[in-house]
């Protein structure tokens, strides 16, 4: 995901924003991922491990595993 805004989602479970399960690598790079909601009020923004190729801004980090 490149220059991606994600940003005003809700969620019944976790990462309201970007929710990653898998062993499948996501790269975000130049991206925005904030002002989500998940229900469980955890996690709120993301969820997962993703592959940071820089320049991002998530808000709510709680549930991320974020390398790079």
């Amino acid at each position: 995901m490149n220059n991606v805004t994600i940003t005003n989602n809700t969620s019944q479970g976790e990462g309201g924003g970007i929710f990653k399960e898998s062993t499948t690598s996501i790269n975000v790079g130049n991206s925005i991922i904030a002002g989500n909601n998940a229900n469980n009020n955890t996690n709120d923004d993301c969820s997962g491990t993703f592959d940071s190729l820089g320049y991002n801004l998530i808000q709510v980090i709680t549930g991320c595993t974020i390398n790079g």
